[in-house]
């Protein structure tokens, strides 16, 4: 209902259920679940350089206070687990990613780091398998593997996108990457294979998206993939499917695909190419 802001400190006012009043400090990075959901992470950036971990409780609330895990000089920003179920951050204070184990206790002692050799390394997704750590100061995209025991390799060639990068996200089947660059409202687009290897298959100018912050890819009951870059919305289009691609889209759930469109590769029986 109203927000009040003083340096990094906000105060929002929301009237619902008589009324509240609720502090939060500007600068962290981001918020996740770990993969059983109860604990939940927070990185604060330059804002101390922590990696806070809360509890959920069985009633769903979190405990009164976190366990802080101080990284000085990281800036821990972007949050992820691997495959192994390992915590991973993006720290831009060493542009590198850094995985950790997650302890019940809260406490996430640091298994390995790797540099990317590239600036502003604040954003991060999993695809496949694999980390893709998006560097903003350099507009690219690094790709990384972490093996059962959480050490970090990092793979193959950069990829280069649009300036300004903000943010990314990948299709529920794991078979596109999207990236927002903010600085032009653009989102870039990118097949992903089965190995992970990246191609730049188009970008999408999304009106109104200049210095938006934020992106986010589910299935759309039109069949499209709706992205929403800041606030606002934009279909972004996927190129024609092979057989082997509609098959496996057609195993998604709540997803089908006739026979004939998969044999013809995602083809409509006018022969025209069908548009998701």
């Amino acid at each position: 209902m109203s927000v009040a802001r003083h340096g990094d400190l906000a105060y929002v006012l929301n009237a619902e259920d008589g009324g509240a009043v609720q502090g939060y400090l500007i600068t962290p990075g981001q918020v996740a679940f770990s993969p059983d959901g109860r604990q939940l992470i927070v990185t604060t950036k330059a804002n101390g350089n922590d990696i806070d971990v809360f509890a959920v409780t069985v009633g769903r609330s979190l405990s009164a206070a976190p366990t802080v895990n101080s990284e000085p000089g990281t800036v821990p920003f972007a949050i992820t687990f691997d495959p192994a179920g390992d915590l991973v951050i993006a720290e831009p204070g060493t542009n590198s990613l850094a995985t950790f184990a997650l302890n019940q206790s809260g406490t996430v002692p640091l298994i390995a780091t790797a540099a990317t050799g590239q600036a502003a390394t604040c954003w991060m997704t999993s695809v496949r398998g694999l980390l893709f750590a998006d560097n903003a100061g350099s507009a690219s995209v690094s790709k990384f593997a972490s093996s059962p025991a959480g050490s970090l390799t990092a793979l193959g060639s950069l990829v280069t996108t649009d300036a300004g990068r903000v943010d990314a996200a990948v299709s529920p089947s794991g078979r596109f990457l999207y990236v927002q660059t903010g600085a032009a409202g653009i989102v870039d687009e990118f097949a992903v294979s089965t190995a992970g290897a990246l191609t730049d298959i188009g970008s999408v100018t999304v009106p109104g998206a200049v210095g938006g912050e934020g992106i986010a890819v589910g299935w759309h009951p039109s069949e499209r993939i709706r992205a929403a870059a800041g606030y606002r919305l934009g279909r972004l289009r996927q190129p024609a499917e092979g057989a082997a691609e509609a098959t496996e889209r057609a195993a998604l759930p709540g997803r089908s695909v006739t026979a004939r469109q998969a044999a013809t590769g995602g083809q409509s029986p006018s022969g025209r190419t069908r548009q998701l």
